[in-house]
């Protein structure tokens, strides 16, 4: 494990980090300073992600007019001085758009995420045109790869790592803010409001040299009002094949109206040649046409070919666990 430590920053200087290095029982291993040369300004961090070969990845932002693209600041256990990667796709007239970053089983960093048009990109314009990836072991490239039709609001959810395959997991999402409603003083004091869609869920792997290799969507149209928790999306690996874990609406999976549109906890398994099983729901073993308890996919455990997700409701949270 890597703890880093930022120093207060100090005008026209580079900034100047602490680090120490800790083994699986917390004893202390390495420790050392690092700044980055030539770069007086102060470095926002945003993530922070290290590598079992002593690699330390700080990520941030810098700007570029109208958008930000991300900035990773590299440095190495032991070497006092790093170096710093922008992270900006090629094409000038699309721009990186909600990304996330993970660490794969061969310490490399990896950045993945949805790219819009830059000419015509606006707050209201939110269509993604496709992903882009980057990997720290080829720096000077950012490989980007073209939906067939533009998605609106795409959202990435999670990065996952199956032996030699990447999947990016994102999802339709939309969180629009409600009007105030009242006299002027009323609306001062009250608490924001938001409806909330969570819509189609997209799936794109990458084979191990960065080429993609496929899209899947999976339907799905839910929507809440200021609570949207419980149609948040688990991923993870569980039998060597990508697991999506997520509430999704009764009657899709059940004939009749009574409990059309309570929600379903299911799970959906996808191979690594993007053959993918029909919806496992979990309707019999947690009886969910009576039970208050409700999937609360934002924890997600596997191991040994069984899956635990968390439930919760009023009074308690409780774990479920199948194989």
């Amino acid at each position: 494990m890597a703890v880093v430590a930022q120093l207060p920053h100090v005008k026209d200087t580079p900034d100047q980090f602490k680090y120490v290095i800790l083994d699986d029982n917390l004893k202390e291993t390495g420790k050392g300073e690092f700044s980055f040369a030539g770069n007086p300004k102060k470095i926002q961090v945003k993530d922070f992600l290290a590598s079992d070969k002593g690699e330390l990845f700080l990520i941030g932002e810098d700007y570029d007019k109208s958008f930000t693209y991300p900035v990773v600041y590299k440095a190495t256990a032991g070497s006092a001085s790093g170096s710093i990667i922008p992270v900006i796709i090629a094409n000038p007239d699309q721009k990186n758009y909600n990304y996330l970053s993970s660490v794969n089983t061969a310490g490399q960093l990896v950045i993945a995420g949805y790219m819009h048009q830059k000419k015509t990109f606006s707050i209201n314009d939110t269509k993604a045109i496709g992903v882009w990836l980057f990997n720290s072991s080829k720096p000077a490239e950012v490989k980007t790869f073209m939906f067939t039709s533009q998605i609106e609001s795409l959202t990435a959810r999670n990065i996952v790592f199956n032996d030699n395959t990447l999947y990016l997991i994102g999802e339709q999402y939309r969180a629009n803010k409600l009007p105030s409603t009242g006299n002027a003083m009323q609306r001062l004091n009250a608490e924001e409001e938001f409806d909330y869609e969570h819509k189609d869920i997209m799936v794109t792997a990458f084979s191990s040299d960065g080429a993609k290799k496929f899209d899947i969507p999976f339907s799905r149209k839910l929507t809440s009002r200021n609570y949207d928790q419980d149609l948040m999306i688990a991923s993870g690996i569980v039998n060597n094949k990508l697991a999506l874990v997520f509430n999704d609406q009764y009657g899709k999976y059940f004939e009749g109206n009574t409990y059309k549109y309570y929600k379903l906890p299911v799970a959906v398994l996808i191979n690594n040649d993007g053959l993918m099983e029909a919806p496992v729901n979990f309707a019999k073993e947690l009886d969910t046409k009576v039970t208050s308890y409700t999937l609360m996919p934002q924890y997600f455990s596997s191991g040994n070919g069984n899956l635990v997700i968390l439930l919760q409701n009023n009074e308690t949270v409780k774990t479920a666990t199948f194989k």
